[in-house]
């Protein structure tokens, strides 16, 4: 085979991982479209190599036999020339409007106006393969039509929306289909994550027929488990229009990661379609990128507006002529090329077109002692790992809202690996790196390494741990490398040899300058307790039910001990309060701890007081929900002119539901710096 780049410019390009075989490396030049820098002309050659294929006859298939990256589709409403046996395109994505008295669809050219079924029928006579996109429709009580977007506002119509469902299914040859849709381009807020789910699982319960869900598109790509929720699907249908790389990748990597079918619809419309105009440049990137994923493509060839007459698809004869042109020379070239690109194979995963993430730790408080990073992974979206980390093995990895799994896609040796880049203070004692998971007769381990790969410590998974901690006093520098590997023998595809359920690396810095300070607060870690298990030298108030105070020996910043309080909701407030401390009118007052929130709202009070005891002025912080880590808080005023003590208030407002730990105050007093000179 010759180069087909000979003759093009290109820039040279570093990235991530190297392929072995010159030739594939050579493919990969034009596959990848690194950064968004690949030239026009190297586009045009790919453009060349698929005009010169003929198409063949469509063969008779099943109708869910899967679809790969060879399989071409259409997106829109039945026609003539899509169901065609002389159309080249093996599949459809097929809209079909439903509620529980009718079925139709968006668009058709036959005066005869058959059913949606016999469409269905006739498409599977000539080896289509059809995926259904059902737009439930449903009356509110004033008999107006309302889409899925309204069942958040009347909860009432999810029962008209599942009806509408059941009539579309029970009037269709379900086995005649590859999947349906729950509708198209949702988005999560408003309570639809909630709803699709809701009807995702009544579909599940009552019909043999894979259930995709599909997002809304977005200007960085609308990606379950990345940034937009993971929710209950058999796949997923996309149709990222606006992408070019590297999001492009970073979208269809998240999919994949899924190990679900996944079909992306390219935008193949002419200038005129309002919204976004057409781009060689993106359909070849999304292209490139798709065929690298095995992910199979659909094209959305329609340039008018919903009023328009269907002759605006792009077969059809009085088509523009530059929506024939797109359509012919792009969407027709690819579905008919017999000298595609060869199959990417799935080492090539793991070349991505940018280069490692350096995380860096960074001090937010002089007085902060560890430093962590960590990701769980049972979560529905905000995976870190898939842009903070280097990926090898990127196809042996499964996740889907769960621990990440070693599951390979083929029978044999498998591993999977992240590595990952840390630049820590130069003031760090140590590094603990953890692994949390379980094998499931393959291995977990974890290691630190320094920047050359050389490995300075690694621990093998133990009772679903590996734990080890490296003594940086030693190291030369302040850049180190880590590693969570999970590897095993696959007997057959698809089984799960290992999984990671959280990783962490914390940094321990050593002794800063506050730390010879002496602290103003009396039991500022909560380490002394009183005959109620409370802390001494603070004292608790309580209003209302529902809201209690105790001390936490299991998660704790420093020391063995932490403070835990829990709110309910119920309407209950609790707040407490650490002994009085001398204060001088004009000097500032810093109050800084460490604190985790998983849920709700609490307050950090500074309050000064006169020598009546009166209150006579405060400040306060609030410490945000869903911190999953220790996190350093501050808040510093200057005390006022009739201020003789102070203190601080730990406060958790009536009616908001938290869990909030601390530990580790401490309080520091500085003179104002003043202008001038």
């Amino acid at each position: 085979m010759s180069d087909p780049t000979v003759g093009t410019s290109r820039q040279s390009i570093s990235c991530q991982g190297a392929s072995p075989d010159p030739q594939r490396n050579r493919w990969l030049g034009m596959l990848h479209v690194y950064g968004g820098i690949m030239k026009i002309e190297m586009l045009s050659a790919l453009a060349l190599l698929i005009l010169l294929g003929s198409g063949t006859p469509l063969q008779a298939v099943g109708p869910r036999e899967p679809l790969t990256s060879k399989d071409f589709g259409l997106y829109g409403g039945w026609s003539e020339y899509a169901v065609s046996s002389s159309s080249p395109f093996s599949y459809l994505i097929i809209q079909a409007l439903a509620d529980k008295d009718a079925i139709s669809s968006h668009e058709t050219t036959n005066k005869e106006k058959p059913s949606w079924n016999d469409w269905l029928k006739r498409a599977r006579a000539n080896g289509k393969r059809v995926i259904a996109d059902v737009t439930a429709i449903a009356k509110d009580n004033t008999g107006k039509a309302r889409g899925f977007h309204a069942v958040s506002k009347n909860p009432i119509l999810l029962e008209s929306y599942k009806a509408a469902f059941d009539s579309f299914l029970q009037n269709v040859d379900v086995e005649n289909l590859y999947a349906i849709t729950i509708g198209e381009e949702h988005v999560f807020w408003n309570g639809q994550e909630e709803n699709l789910q809701l009807v995702y699982d009544y579909l599940k319960e009552r019909y043999k027929v894979p259930v995709y869900q599909w997002w809304s598109p977005s200007s960085k790509g609308s990606v379950p488990g990345l940034n937009w929720p993971n929710i209950r699907a058999d796949g997923w249908v996309a149709d990222e229009y606006f992408l070019t790389q590297p999001d492009m990748e970073i979208a269809m990597r998240g999919y994949t990661l899924l190990q679900k079918p996944v079909f992306q619809i390219l935008f193949a419309s002419s200038s005129r379609f309002s919204s976004l105009a057409w781009s060689e440049k993106r359909f070849w990137e999304q292209y490139s990128v798709c065929l690298k994923y095995n992910i199979p493509m659909a094209f959305f060839c329609w340039s008018g507006r919903q009023s328009t007459p269907s002759n605006k698809w792009g077969w059809a004869e009085d088509a523009s002529p530059e929506m024939r042109d797109i359509f012919q020379n792009f969407c027709v070239k690819v579905a008919t090329a017999t000298n595609a690109p060869p199959p990417v194979v799935d080492l090539d995963w793991d070349i991505v077109p940018w280069n490692q993430k350096k995380n860096i730790f960074k001090l937010e408080s002089s007085r902060q002692k560890f430093l962590t990073y960590q990701e769980i992974f049972s979560k529905k979206r905000g995976l870190a790992f898939m842009g903070d980390a280097r990926v090898s093995g990127f196809s042996n990895l499964n996740w889907d809202s769960s621990p990440l799994q070693l599951r390979p896609r083929t029978a044999g040796p498998a591993a999977a690996t992240l590595n990952y880049l840390f630049e820590c203070p130069k003031n760090a004692d140590s590094v603990t790196v953890k692994a949390i998971g379980h094998n499931y007769g393959g291995t977990v381990e974890c290691g630190l390494t320094d920047e050359r790969d050389n490995i300075l410590a690694q621990a093998e998974l133990s009772s679903d741990m590996a734990s080890l901690t490296y003594d940086m006093r030693k190291y030369p520098g302040n850049t180190f490398k880590t590693f969570f590997r999970m590897k095993g023998q696959a007997p057959r595809p698809g089984i799960v040899l290992a999984e990671l359920s959280s990783l962490m690396v914390e940094v321990k810095c050593g002794m800063s300058a506050d730390d010879d300070l002496k602290n103003m607060l009396i039991n500022p870690s909560f380490e002394k307790t009183d005959e109620n298990n409370l802390p001494l030298g603070w004292s608790e108030k309580q209003n209302g039910e529902g809201c209690s105070i105790e001390i936490e020996r299991e998660k704790r910043y420093s020391g063995d001990t932490a403070l835990k309080i829990t709110n309910s909701g119920a309407g209950g407030s609790c707040s407490l309060r650490s002994s009085k401390f001398d204060v001088e009118p004009g000097k500032n007052y810093s109050a800084e701890g460490f604190y985790l929130n998983s849920e709700g709202r609490v307050a950090i009070y500074l309050e000064f007081f006169d020598r009546n005891g009166k209150c006579v002025y405060k400040k306060n912080v609030w410490c945000p929900s869903g911190v999953g880590q220790w996190r350093p808080v501050k808040v510093a005023a200057i005390a006022p002119e009739a201020a003789t003590t102070g203190d601080i208030l730990i406060f958790s407002p009536s009616k908001i539901q938290s869990m909030f730990y601390a530990d580790d105050f401490f309080i520091s007093v500085s003179n104002i710096q003043s202008n001038k000179k």
